[in-house]
């Protein structure tokens, strides 16, 4: 619930979490007892005066951290309910989304994250162990996002093949014109 434009109050277990920027919004994941506020949200960066529910086939409850990777155009979201991180992707600019894989999480509390994309294509997600007194640790959680490092290295390869090519071709050219 919000009382101002710009400022949003929990109520019923209810509040902003994480936050991860994509294009000219935020995407912000708002954690709540109450299934239909809690969720993940698009916000505009100039004015956030509208939190839009994204609408998500399938729950997303217990949320925690979330990244956005440009490069694949996916969110990723840490669950502490599903124990998981969820790989979200979107047709319409995030106004729906579709929950497209879950990769486990072997902790017993994940909480924020940081997703690397190439060339190790995973997530590393902080284990706080119920906020208790520890361990606390990082999980390395593997994913096997869709855009694959061999589409990079078979267009590294061929930029490898093409640049020779292209340099002797200008060295030739400049030295019959001179």
């Amino acid at each position: 619930m919000r009382d101002s434009p710009h400022r949003w109050i929990g109520s019923n277990n209810s509040g902003l979490d994480s936050v991860a920027k994509y294009q000219e919004y935020l995407l912000v994941t708002v954690t709540s007892g109450n299934p239909a506020i809690g969720g993940l949200y698009k916000v505009p960066i100039l004015g956030p005066r509208n939190f839009i529910k994204t609408n998500v086939a399938g729950a997303l409850t217990g949320l925690d951290g979330i990244v956005y990777d440009e490069r694949s155009r996916r969110v990723y979201l840490v669950s502490q309910t599903a124990n998981a991180v969820l790989q979200l992707a979107s047709p319409d600019d995030w106004v729906t989304a579709v929950i497209e894989k879950s990769y486990p999480v072997q902790c017993p509390t994940p909480t924020s994250i940081v997703y690397i994309a190439y060339p190790y294509e995973d997530a590393y997600v902080t284990c706080a162990n119920q906020f208790g007194p520890g361990p606390y640790y990082i999980q390395r959680v593997k994913t096997d996002n869709l855009i694959s490092d061999s589409a990079i290295i078979v267009y590294s390869n061929a930029v490898r093949l093409v640049m020779p090519t292209v340099l002797v071709i200008a060295v030739a050219v400049l030295g019959l014109v001179w």
